[in-house]
């Protein structure tokens, strides 16, 4: 599979100007899963010709922004919380704390929420321009189906 997005895009466009998180932190694998898990089930085989740099440049655009949002929701549990010999452990020191339960669980939320917002504009874009996106069956579009932006399934 092919990645529509580098870990730098997802740090330009998701992390910009936090601490310490460089394109080495995000990995390829969580690129993945994140395009199989959010975007391929609403895009279907246009998720495909996206996969091509040369096809439909505007559109991957729109889709790199609302993929790096859901790459930084995958990653929001590593990155707090470390696992290695000592066990799973969150890191702190002298100038940093680690987040409460609650901060993280809101932070999620708030990242998932800009996702769905950004994919929903995606999906928006193909719709009013259909015969640009010929691949494109909104039938496949399980936003269509299911509401996964609100935890819901309806």
């Amino acid at each position: 599979m092919e990645l529509i997005i580098t870990p730098q895009e997802v740090v330009e466009m998701a992390f910009e100007g936090e601490y310490g998180i460089t394109p080495e932190r995000i990995g390829n694998n969580v690129i993945a899963s994140a395009q199989q898990k959010f975007i391929k089930p609403v895009l279907g085989d246009l998720f495909d010709k996206l996969e091509d740099d040369s096809s439909y440049p505007e559109l991957k655009e729109l889709v790199k922004a609302a993929l790096a949002q859901y790459v930084k929701l995958l990653m929001i549990p590593k990155l707090a919380v470390s696992m290695g010999n000592g066990g799973i452990t969150q890191i702190k020191g002298t100038h940093f704390a680690s987040a409460n339960e609650e901060s993280i669980k809101a932070l999620k939320e708030n990242t998932k929420a800009e996702a769905c917002a950004l994919m929903r504009e995606v999906v928006e874009h193909i719709e009013q321009n259909r015969e640009d996106y010929p691949e494109y069956n909104p039938a496949d579009n399980i936003l269509h189906k299911v509401s996964i932006c609100s935890g819901i399934i309806l």
